[in-house]
């Protein structure tokens, strides 16, 4: 502790008299907290943000047969885009609560929340959509939806991912539905 800030507390604790019953609580309160705060972990996913990050966008530039990762990111930022217009900002803060750190920040980065929902359409008309956000930089592929859908049932823990998905409207449901033939293709991969 610098000078001045031990001779500050010695000044301000010199005026307060505590009897010993009190001192030994306030230190054995204080060494608790402070043994409590360094023993909280930090969550995977902001330590290894990089990592999930590089696995999801290979697994998406796998399955929509893209060559770069800038391709890959517009294709899954247009499906992200075009998937929270749908929602109301509370709800859109609940789906984003499950995704991996990067595909947050991905899914809520320059979101207007003072726009009203807009309604579901039908699959293609949402590709139609994603297809044309950045058009000019957008080789978004058909599969783009289903594709994204995929790679981040592989990334988020499915019962945290279904019970959000449950809160929300049915067709938000059926906009990250997955048809496979089989189901552990979609389990969360360890990475």
């Amino acid at each position: 502790m610098p000078d001045a800030a031990r001779r500050l507390n010695v000044c301000c604790w010199s005026r307060v008299r505590l009897d010993a019953s009190t001192v030994f609580w306030l230190k054995l309160a204080t060494t608790e907290c402070v043994e409590a705060i360094t023993k909280m972990p930090m969550p995977w996913t902001y330590r290894h943000a990089s990592k999930e990050w590089r696995a999801f966008l290979a697994d998406v530039k796998e399955r929509m047969s893209l060559e770069s990762d800038n391709m890959a990111y517009t294709a899954v930022d247009a499906v992200l885009q075009v998937f929270r217009r749908r929602l109301t900002a509370h709800q859109g803060l609940a789906f984003a609560s499950v995704l991996p750190a990067v595909l947050r920040a991905i899914f809520v980065k320059d979101w207007d929340v003072s726009q009203p929902p807009i309604p579901f359409a039908d699959r293609q008309a949402l590709t139609d959509e994603a297809k044309q956000v950045r058009v000019n930089h957008n080789l978004t592929p058909d599969n783009a939806i289903e594709a994204t859908a995929w790679a981040i049932r592989r990334c988020t823990d499915n019962r945290d991912f279904e019970r959000v998905l449950g809160q929300l409207p049915d067709e938000a449901t059926a906009f990250w539905h997955v048809d496979v033939e089989d189901p552990t293709e979609l389990d969360q991969r360890i990475i």
